[in-house]
């Protein structure tokens, strides 16, 4: 095809911005978007390792809060016993004739080298020791209390004190949570 020469007189077309700068200003820019993409992506991977770890965390916590829904709903009768301590909740006595099982939810983490939480019926003269356990965390947990007792259940009261040692007293030292039976 035939090429055509622009008119006398006419003006040339316009060169791009970009390419218009300098080599040696087209150079930082770069780098910068670069070191911006770069930046993002590195962002992006550390909100994903969070994102995983913050799952991870909700896996446990939902599996050990089944454990309690398992527990509070075995079957047969099951004497509970809401546990509280200047007002505010910190445990629950589930007593069944030859079991005992306290949720704690409140009580504050034990040293089990040198301490233990103790469990008490009351009520009935003076206070039996039932069973121990240990509080390793502040999360929702269910501990068994072996006592190789029956009558677990017949307390119109429950206690939880903590002793020095790893057994129980032949009384409290100090008593943490005290409640009544509501069911």
């Amino acid at each position: 095809t035939e090429q055509l020469r622009p008119p006398v007189g006419a003006t040339p077309p316009a060169v791009p911005a970009v390419a218009a700068l300098p080599r040696a200003r087209r150079r930082p820019l770069a780098l910068a978007l670069v070191a911006a993409a770069v930046a993002a992506v590195l962002g992006l991977g550390l909100w994903n390792v969070g994102l995983r770890s913050d799952r991870a965390e909700l896996s446990s916590t939902v599996a050990e809060q089944q454990e309690v829904v398992d527990a509070l709903l075995a079957p047969g009768r099951a004497t509970v016993a809401p546990l509280g301590a200047d007002g505010r909740p910190v445990a629950t006595v589930v007593a069944r004739d030859d079991e005992l099982q306290v949720v704690t939810h409140g009580l504050a983490a034990n040293d089990a080298d040198d301490s233990t939480y103790v469990v008490w019926g009351l009520g009935q003269g003076a206070p039996t020791a039932l069973g121990t356990f240990d509080v390793d965390g502040s999360q929702i947990a269910v501990r068994s209390v072996g006592s190789g007792q029956t009558g677990l259940d017949e307390f119109a009261m429950y206690g939880v004190s903590i002793e020095p040692g790893r057994e129980a007293p032949s009384e409290p030292t100090e008593v943490v949570a005290t409640g009544q039976v509501t069911s």
